[in-house]
């Protein structure tokens, strides 16, 4: 019994061996980091001082390459990316829900009350923002515990947002807007038996949407 055992650590210590980096050799794959590389050459052509650490980065990116710590890459990656002004520059607006049931195919689209898959209904969301230039904060514009929220659009001056909500499981969804510093909000459509949702600001400031008011089905 004790050869076995002596032979079974050989055969793990080799495999362990084996499996080492070598010195020098990242452990990262390759494209991984080519893919990083080009994003942030690209990130420092395109923003030049409005992205003052781009070579700062591409340094630190050989370094981490040249030791494989995947750790360390991660860590790069993300303050890399996450200083992109596309991405840090202003708050990314974004709706939150629960997942929807699995079981019928348009649960996600249910519009209006009555359908046969309304008792799939789930409620809890919120519509929020999240800053990146400020360490990730998240802030609640507005929140419902028994509806739905969706189709958020951002007026062409980031002041305002058009969105869908479903109050509760009884009522259908309507047009809302709100002020992007949660006030503001105001109800824009409204209609016994039918759900409007879809909105999008036009250049004239006036709001198109899609509605269940003519159904072609």
């Amino acid at each position: 019994m004790s050869g076995n055992i002596r032979v079974l650590c050989v055969v793990v210590s080799a495999v362990f061996l084996l499996s080492l980096p070598d010195v020098g050799t990242s452990a990262i794959p390759a494209e991984e980091t080519a893919a990083l590389r080009a994003a942030i050459e690209d990130l420092t052509g395109t923003f030049g001082r409005q992205y003052p650490q781009g070579r700062d980065y591409l340094s630190k990116l050989d370094d981490v390459e040249r030791r494989g710590d995947q750790d360390q890459f991660e860590t790069l990656r993300r303050e890399a990316l996450v200083a992109n002004l596309l991405v840090s520059g202003n708050p990314i607006l974004f709706v939150m829900r629960a997942q929807y049931k699995k079981d019928h195919h348009n649960t996600a689209t249910m519009f209006k009350t009555g359908e046969i898959n309304t008792k799939s209904f789930s409620g809890g969301g919120a519509l929020k923002t999240i800053d990146f230039g400020r360490g990730g904060k998240v802030e609640t514009l507005i929140e419902t515990s028994e509806g739905l929220i969706r189709d958020p659009e951002v007026h062409f001056d980031g002041g305002r947002i058009v969105f869908a909500m479903r109050k509760n499981i009884d009522d259908d969804y309507h047009i809302y807007e709100i002020n992007a510093d949660a006030t503001g909000l105001k109800q824009l459509t409204s209609a016994p038996g039918v759900a409007d949702f879809d909105p999008l600001y036009l250049p004239d400031d006036s709001i198109v949407f899609s509605s269940t008011r003519e159904p072609k089905y």
